[in-house]
């Protein structure tokens, strides 16, 4: 009989502690509930001839302890406490009330979160999304550089403003090999022919301003690997300083020699090491 009666009355601390600290801050509600749990307890355990008073007062104390902290939780952390939240579950960005539940500032049955409507007159019908039906909806999504690739989505954010994204909000890289760019033999000179070559890429560029260009150099597997490198970065310099002199930006070029690293045919034919030497423009566009 006195065990039901002990735990009727640890019981018993749950719904006093639910009843009484609710309104309280959460550090008034610890210290209470601890006390109280640990009184009850220790009242509970006395009923045992006197002996238990100790274990239940510890008992009660960590009973109280556990029951502020179910009333202290806050599973949807909208910064209302499971215990007086009447609309658990609510998305954490979500602005709620008193209650915990989302807030509806126009009074039309759709929160503000997902009110892309937020001023509609009381009483006005409004469609999912807090509108009037023949009202087009505005999307609320953010694109912070305006390049049409909204936050969430965009892996390059930050972009100038007018530049050419892709789907990734990353500026457009057009890989151009220069046809007909070539050098006098073992040299970075250009060629006549090459010369004529770049003019016309000069007018391109001039029509199409671009906000960065890289030059790459490349050669054929002919000749020891650092040699390589060093000439065809000497070309690409070669091919920079030309369209430099016809009026581009120097500003806007990087140049790099890929030496025989990065080929695009077959080093073991005539054909294929001819393919190799080549100088390739990267250019990024507005």
């Amino acid at each position: 009989m006195k065990t039901i009666l002990s735990r009727g009355l640890m019981t018993a601390l749950a719904f006093m502690l639910v009843a009484g600290c609710s309104s309280m801050t959460p550090f008034e509600r610890a210290a209470t509930c601890v006390v109280t749990g640990a009184a009850v307890g220790g009242g509970a355990g006395s009923m045992n001839e006197g002996r238990d008073a100790v274990k239940g007062a510890v008992g009660g104390a960590l009973v109280g302890a556990l029951v502020c902290a179910m009333i202290d939780d806050d599973d949807d952390n909208d910064g209302v406490s499971n215990m007086s939240d009447k609309c658990p579950g609510t998305p954490e960005y979500a602005p709620v009330d008193e209650k915990g539940c989302a807030k509806d500032s126009d009074g039309d049955g759709v929160a503000d979160y997902r009110d892309q409507c937020p001023e509609t007159p009381k009483g006005t019908p409004v469609n999912a999304n807090g509108c009037p039906p023949d009202k087009p909806v505005v999307a609320t999504v953010k694109d912070d550089d305006i390049d049409g690739v909204v936050n969430a989505d965009d892996l390059c954010p930050g972009t100038p403003q007018g530049t050419k994204v892709d789907d990734k909000g990353c500026p457009k890289v057009q890989t151009i090999v220069l046809q007909g760019v070539n050098f006098e033999f073992d040299s970075a000179n250009l060629t006549g022919q090459a010369e004529s070559v770049l003019l016309d890429q000069a007018k391109v560029l001039e029509e199409n301003p671009a906000i960065q260009i890289s030059i790459t150099g490349h050669t054929d597997s002919s000749g020891p690997d650092i040699y390589n490198k060093n000439l065809s970065l000497e070309r690409a310099k070669s091919v920079r300083d030309f369209l430099v002199k016809s009026e581009i930006d120097a500003s806007i070029f990087t140049v790099s020699g890929a030496g025989e690293l990065e080929p695009v045919a077959d080093n073991a034919t005539r054909v294929g090491r001819s393919q190799n030497r080549r100088v390739e423009l990267k250019i990024v566009r507005e």
